[in-house]
């Protein structure tokens, strides 16, 4: 999600079981819009690093010392982390495989302008159904491109643990 006003709320009403993840993107630049330009690289950093943690309760760790660190000086750039810090973690409950996809909507940001590009560039497009299949075609591409890219992730993070899965005879 993107932090627009009641689309999570309407989200939950039509699928209750869903988690919702905050773009993490969107609420850095968020935030760092609330600091000084001076200050900015540094509080970034500090932000990853609530972001980038290894674990769920290193980056709730991280972001308490983000706060302590920053609270008095720019009290509402911490308030637009800490207002959605749950649904900006929500990714940790997932495998690390998808933590690089589920911590932005630049996939889907990324489609949508796809789907822009393709339809604007056409005079004439034969109709609704025709623009339907173009829309189609080009979101099942990306999603094959997409499936390649996460297979070959999912296979690297497999490669990593294969230690767990073998038995040396001792």
């Amino acid at each position: 999600m993107d932090g627009l006003p009641k689309l999570e709320e309407v989200f939950t009403t039509y699928f209750g079981r869903a988690r919702t993840q905050r773009c993490q993107v969107h609420a850095k630049r968020n935030a760092l819009r609330r600091v000084r330009k001076c200050d900015r690289q540094s509080f970034g950093q500090a932000v990853s690093a609530v972001f980038y943690a290894p674990s769920e309760a290193e980056a709730r760790r991280n972001f308490y010392a983000l706060k302590d660190t920053w609270q008095t000086q720019f009290p509402g750039a911490v308030a637009v982390i800490e207002r959605d810090l749950d649904s900006l973690l929500t990714f940790y409950a997932f495998d690390p495989v998808y933590w690089a996809t589920l911590r932005t909507t630049n996939p889907i940001e990324r489609l949508n302008k796809e789907f822009k590009r393709r339809t604007r560039a056409m005079e004439v497009t034969g109709g609704e159904q025709a623009t339907y299949r173009i829309m189609i075609y080009v979101a099942m591409t990306m999603e094959y491109s997409w499936s390649r890219f996460r297979l070959r992730s999912w296979s690297a993070a497999f490669a990593n643990r294969s230690h767990l899965y073998t038995h040396d005879a001792a």
